[in-house]
Formats: structure tokens, sequence, C-alpha cells
């Protein structure tokens, strides 16, 4: 409900944690040595927060065009399981698309396991967390498979 709250934050544990590992907190995001040097970007958007690795994922959330919520196969991803509208937050992986650039990357890699598993059936993966009911965190994972 605080966007900014959320930010102070963040920034504050990521300058400890860059602290700690000898690193630099320039921009308030910088992990220096932690992670390989992981860099954050943010902005803020109405109401939503948002922090990303990719300035450019930033930049197409706040900016005009096209958005993952416009997208049919996400769209009925949140159908098919059952996500509500308001989520404590959620992953989505569209697997048809996906799954075929991690097989070429793993080749590239020297992955040349002769044996490959047919993933031709996985659709998509969503998850989310629905809040807490009776002190319990609540956490959807659905796999659809076609």
């Amino acid at each position: 409900s605080d966007p900014l709250a959320v930010l102070a934050a963040l920034n504050d544990a990521l300058t400890t944690a860059a602290s700690a590992a000898g690193g630099t907190s320039s921009g308030g995001f910088s992990l220096g040595s932690i992670l390989g040097g992981l860099q954050l970007s943010h902005a803020q958007d109405g109401s939503a927060l948002v922090v990303s690795t990719s300035q450019q994922a930033v930049d197409a959330f706040t900016g005009d065009g096209p958005k993952l919520s416009g997208d049919a196969t996400f769209q009925d991803a949140q159908q098919a399981s059952n996500m509500p509208d308001q989520t404590t937050g959620f992953a989505y992986v569209d697997l048809k698309d996906a799954l075929p650039l991690v097989q070429g990357l793993a080749a590239l890699a020297g992955n040349s396991s002769t044996i490959a598993p047919d993933l031709g059936a996985l659709h998509t993966l969503t998850a989310y967390g629905s809040g807490t009911s009776d002190g319990v965190e609540r956490f959807t994972v659905f796999l659809e498979v076609q």
C-alpha cells in the first residue's frame, strides 16, 4: 500500500548487503560483489513499485505499448489457475515459447544429451500468493499441460 516505504526498505537492505560484501551502493541499487554485481532498476507507476534487473523491463512496464495483462496466453493462464485479481505476488512463464529457447541455450552450452525429454505438452506455469488465512500464507502453483 506504500510503494515509497517499500522502496526505502529495499534500498536500505541492498545498501547494508553491499556494505557487508565490500561493494558499493551507487544509485541505491548496486550489490557490488554480491550475486555478480546485480544491478536493480526501479520506478513507481501509480500505486505499483516496479523493480527489475533490467531498465528496459521497467521502461516497458511504465511506458505505452502492450502489457502482460493484455496477452491472451497470460489471460488464459490466469483463468485456468484461478489467479485472483489481487495477489501478494506472482510468477508466470509461457513455457511453450520459453522452453525452446532454454533448450537451445543448453545445446550451445554443450549439453548434448541424446535423451531429451519431450516437453512439448507444457504450456504455462503460473504461481501466486493469495494472502494469509488463519496465520498461513497461501501459495498456488499451476502447471498447464495441453
